[in-house]
């Protein structure tokens, strides 16, 4: 960390870990979304370029209110579900005016220009949940184990992992975290699932967990992948065990007030 950085995290002190941080975004996004009736897949879209932008940018020199309208401007271009500039503009301010105070339309607009460069352009996002769909029938999940494993997908979208990890790999810890991950279990570590012996074992008698292990053997994906990920959605909901609304809010709208509409 150079010096300029570490002045910024003195004068802008911020929720450690980081995924505190993505996480209030998150929400943000999906309070955007639930007022303008978006699809999930287009807020998760929304919340991933938000994780690329800021693996390049310090979020302490950006405006994050600024930073995840625009986000959530282009998710829904991309996703084909637009809605106008003035329009997300508008429930913007409604939601943040003192973060966003003196933003119009024009400010957005430049604003995307800045988040496309930094994405390079490369603006289609493959999501996990397409796989969710195609593995939950091949393992026979319940429609409360899929609806849990979609919110777990969603969970994801605070971390990075989703920048360094397939989309397969991301459903198949999902479902992992509903399935083989037990709370009263206190370890998030995937090894007790042998998948070579499980998958010798075929038929009825397999519990959920041995169907699991069998897919999994089966798949291709790495199993050390799989349980990496799974671990970071863990430490996640471990982190929120002490996370604060109001505490998040005051920091960043601190941050979002310095940098005002310059902040990009």
């Amino acid at each position: 960390m150079n010096s300029e950085d570490e002045q910024l995290r003195k004068r802008f002190p911020l929720p450690e870990p980081m995924t505190i941080v993505y996480y209030y975004l998150q929400q943000q996004i999906l309070k955007l979304g639930k007022r303008l009736q978006v699809p999930q897949v287009a807020l998760a879209t929304a919340q991933a370029y938000i994780l690329r932008f800021y693996t390049n940018v310090n979020l302490r020199k950006t405006n994050p209110f600024l930073i995840l309208t625009t986000a959530f401007y282009l998710a829904l271009k991309v996703g084909e579900c637009p809605q106008h500039i003035r329009m997300v503009v508008n429930e913007a301010r409604g939601f943040w005016p003192d973060a966003l105070q003196g933003v119009e339309a024009p400010t957005l607009g430049e604003c995307e220009f800045v988040l496309i460069q930094e994405l390079n352009a490369q603006l289609v996002q493959h999501l996990p949940y397409g796989d969710l769909i195609e593995i939950k029938d091949e393992l026979g999940l319940t429609q409360e184990e899929t609806t849990l494993s979609w919110h777990a997908i969603n969970d994801f979208h605070a971390t990075t992992v989703v920048l360094a990890h397939t989309p397969r790999t991301i459903a198949a810890a999902a479902i992992s975290v509903v399935i083989a991950v037990r709370p009263s279990s206190g370890s998030s570590n995937l090894s007790h699932l042998n998948t070579t012996s499980v998958a010798e074992r075929q038929g009825p008698e397999q519990t959920k967990q041995e169907k699991l292990a069998t897919w999994l053997a089966k798949s291709q994906l790495s199993l050390e992948a799989v349980a990496d990920c799974t671990q970071a959605l863990v430490s996640l909901y471990t982190a929120l065990e002490k996370y604060s609304d109001s505490v998040c809010k005051q920091q960043l709208m601190t941050l979002a007030r310095a940098r005002g509409i310059a902040g990009v």
